[in-house]
């Protein structure tokens, strides 16, 4: 017969036991359901979903798959007779420059950069040519005529551009395209040297033309290409004194602030698509089993990322954007993202000051316009207009101001205000004509 003290610790264990296995089962319970919530949330549709509404367009929609048109493989093909691969590096259709060609490019790539960013600045210098970059450029002359004439009356040329297919589709030649679009600036400037206006504005649209091109690619890498390359344009056409007929009309500033902005969002859209794909495990480079458990961490770093550039370009377009340190602002907001989400700092991007950038050209353009006007007027002898000139008038950019000093032997314009900038050939905010050209 059992004791009552068995009996009481009986009626007592069981209900205990029942009570603690109930607790632990919900518990496992709850702990599954949290770590599977974590594992699935947030999906990658609703991430894309945030982007979109925050973005404002659908890249699949707006930029489709692109092949590169007849004219575009053509000046490929004629690129690399000077040394230069302008295809991206994931196109294996796409020919390549001999070693030959490219040594032989080597061997003038520095006088080029030298020649051309003597350009820039507030006295810009049409500079004689090296004997060894004069002697590249007459035996390279076949080929740059070519190329000339295809991008000045031909189709536009459509580059290789696959959006769509995440990072396998960015492999974007930066340099072929911008070392191309040197080697047109500078022959434009030889012409002007030998007084050539009319071959010297044949080179001058040319490289117009290639630049625009490349500002039709919806990426970071070609449209900071393309600022790159329009930079170089305004500096040839403020150094040329020759009559430039119809181009103070092509210097409408296009939107270049907005571009950037959209191609920062474009990057993030990048990052989603990759991870759609499964491009991002390949750069993971991890076990199958590592890379089974980053994967929600990833998506984490997705949304870190999205948030990052949304707080940078708020700030970055506020108020007077050129008064401000764009890398500080970068820095600082990258410092934001909290240290557990290492993958959305991993994510982002290195371009700082793109935004800058951006807007430095379009205050470029502006005061190149203006330069262009200018001698347009002292050809036309329309000293009335200019005189009517004297004094401030607003700029492109919020908070500058151009002021028009008009001489008796030159017309100068100079910003009102400091601008901030950044590297070795910082932007001219003052210019003078002389009246005299």
């Amino acid at each position: 017969m059992n004791s009552p003290r068995t009996t009481l610790r009986r009626s007592w264990s069981y209900p205990f036991t029942r009570r603690w296995l109930l607790i632990a089962t919900v518990w496992s319970v709850s702990v599954f359901a949290a770590i599977l919530w974590l594992y699935c949330w947030p999906t990658i549709g609703s991430i894309e979903a945030q982007w979109k509404e925050k973005a404002g367009f659908d890249p699949l929609v707006a930029f489709p798959g692109k092949e590169p048109n007849e004219a575009a493989r053509r000046v490929e093909d004629l690129s690399t007779q000077l040394g230069l691969t302008i295809a991206p590096t994931w196109d294996t259709k796409a020919s390549n420059p001999s070693e030959q060609a490219r040594a032989r490019y080597g061997e003038v790539r520095e006088g080029l950069s030298g020649f051309y960013f003597d350009l820039y600045g507030v006295e810009p210098v049409l500079a004689p040519l090296s004997p060894e970059l004069e002697s590249f450029l007459v035996d390279s002359e076949a080929a740059l005529f070519e190329i000339s004439a295809l991008l000045r009356e031909g189709e536009a040329p459509q580059w290789h551009s696959l959006v769509n297919e995440g990072f396998e589709g960015n492999g974007y030649n930066i340099l072929g395209h911008l070392n191309l679009h040197k080697l047109l600036i500078v022959m434009s400037a030889r012409a002007a040297r030998r007084a050539d206006t009319q071959e010297c504005l044949e080179w001058l649209e040319a490289a117009w033309s290639l630049s625009l091109s490349v500002a039709e690619e919806p990426t970071t890498l070609p449209q900071l290409a393309a600022l790159a390359a329009f930079r170089g344009n305004m500096a040839i056409l403020r150094a040329l004194d020759s009559p430039l007929p119809g181009w103070a009309l092509k210097l409408e500033v296009p939107p270049w602030q907005r571009r950037m902005a959209a191609a920062y969002r474009l990057e993030s859209w990048t990052l989603i698509r990759s991870f759609e794909l499964g491009q991002l495990e390949k750069v993971l480079d991890g076990s199958r089993f590592a890379n089974f458990l980053a994967r929600p961490v990833v998506r984490h770093g997705l949304v870190g990322h999205i948030d990052f550039v949304e707080r940078f370009l708020a700030r970055a377009r506020s108020g007077k954007v050129l008064e401000m340190d764009h890398e500080e602002v970068f820095e600082e907001e990258t410092a934001r993202i909290p240290r557990w989400n290492f993958y959305a700092r991993l994510f982002v991007p290195i371009f700082a000051d793109s935004m800058g950038k951006a807007a430095r050209l379009e205050l470029s353009t502006d005061l190149t316009r203006r330069v262009v006007e200018v001698r347009e007027l002292l050809r036309a002898d329309k000293i009335e207009i200019l005189s009517g000139l004297q004094g401030s008038h607003p700029s492109v950019l919020e908070g500058i101001s151009w002021i028009y000093q008009v001489e008796e032997d030159k017309v100068s314009i100079r910003a009102d205000t400091e601008v901030f900038s950044t590297g070795e050939h910082p932007l001219p905010v003052e210019f003078s004509i002389l009246r005299t050209q």
